[in-house]
């Protein structure tokens, strides 16, 4: 789709009333050690999710 957008043959509408963007939470009890797998898990989640391509659709 964002080929065809950015072709033209595809415009966006009502951009104005689009929702805010939804952010991605990994939500953990508080402790002062969290064990390391806990750790690793949240850490490759915050690198693979804010890796741009990750949120692009794949050319067809």
């Amino acid at each position: 789709m964002e080929h065809d957008i950015a072709a033209g043959r595809l415009v966006e509408v009502l951009a104005g009333f689009a929702a805010p963007p939804n952010g991605i939470y990994a939500v953990f009890p508080q402790r002062k050690h969290l064990p390391l797998r806990v750790r690793l898990w949240i850490d490759f989640l915050k690198h693979h999710y804010a890796q741009p391509h990750f949120w692009m659709a794949p050319a067809p």
